[in-house]
Formats: structure tokens, C-alpha cells, sequence
């Protein structure tokens, strides 16, 4: 019994990605859109970090489905107005649809207003998606936008 429960789980070890999403025999397009989709993800929040806005638009798609125009305003005034910016995340459930992938995150967020000197806190859930072919490209934000 022992030796088939260890199996079992080396077994489910091998299925399991390197961002830690289990990944459904026959599915392997679906596993290199979802490993695009989140390391795009990372990406832009190491762009956000680093406030580097060139490095975070080459991950937001430029497309009618997103008003990118919107994030890239809030993006220069978060980066004006705020000093260091800590984000971190957790993918909490992944979908794949064809080209499309939806990300559902938990994410926390420190930063310093320039303003006040004061260091603030906040947290919410993100549903990121991103549409892939070369590469993975943001097209949606849903729920608490951490940008």
C-alpha cells in the first residue's frame, strides 16, 4: 500500500509545472500558453517594481479589448507619486481557452507615498488575462487592479 501511495505521488509530481499548476495529460498547447501567460505575469509586476513603464507595456496588448491608454495613465502617476512599490502575488486558479488564459490572483502591495513619506498597504483579487501566440500580451484586468 505504502509503495502504490509513492508512486502515486511521484507520479503526480511529474505532472505538476514548474509554476505549480497541475497539467492534464494531452494538454501541452494549453501548458505553453498558461507558462507564457504567467511568466508575462511576472514580468510586469517586476517591471511595476523596478518602475520601469517601457518594460511593463511590452506585456499589455495594444488590442480593442483593453483601454490601455487608462493603465498607462495610472501607471505614470504610480510611479511619480510613490517611491519604492513592493507587489507580490499567488496564482490561485488558472483557465485556458484556446489562446486566452485567465490568471486568478491574491496579490499584497507596499509602496512610500512621495507625498507624505508614509508607507501604505493594500491587498485585493485580480483576474489577469492574457491572449497568447508568439508571446503571452495582457489584454483585461477584472476585480482589484493592483496597478
Amino acid at each position: 500500500m505504502a509503495k502504490k501511495l509513492l508512486l502515486f505521488a511521484f507520479a503526480a509530481f511529474l505532472l505538476i509545472s514548474p509554476s505549480g499548476t497541475a497539467i492534464a495529460k494531452g494538454h501541452e498547447r494549453s501548458s505553453g500558453n498558461l507558462n507564457m501567460a504567467t511568466q508575462a505575469l511576472e514580468q510586469l509586476r517586476q517591471a511595476y517594481v523596478e518602475r520601469n513603464a517601457q518594460e511593463f507595456f511590452k506585456w499589455v496588448s495594444d488590442t480593442p479589448y483593453f483601454n490601455w491608454q487608462d493603465l498607462k495613465f495610472q501607471i505614470v502617476r504610480h510611479f511619480s507619486d510613490f517611491g519604492q512599490i513592493d507587489l507580490v502575488w499567488v496564482v490561485n486558479e488558472s483557465l485556458t481557452e484556446g489562446n486566452k488564459v485567465l490568471l486568478k490572483t491574491h496579490w499584497r502591495k507596499r509602496w512610500v507615498n512621495n507625498a507624505t513619506g508614509v508607507v501604505e498597504l493594500a491587498e485585493g483579487d485580480t483576474q489577469f488575462v492574457f491572449v497568447t501566440k508568439k508571446n503571452a500580451k495582457l489584454i483585461d484586468i477584472k476585480g482589484n487592479s493592483p496597478f
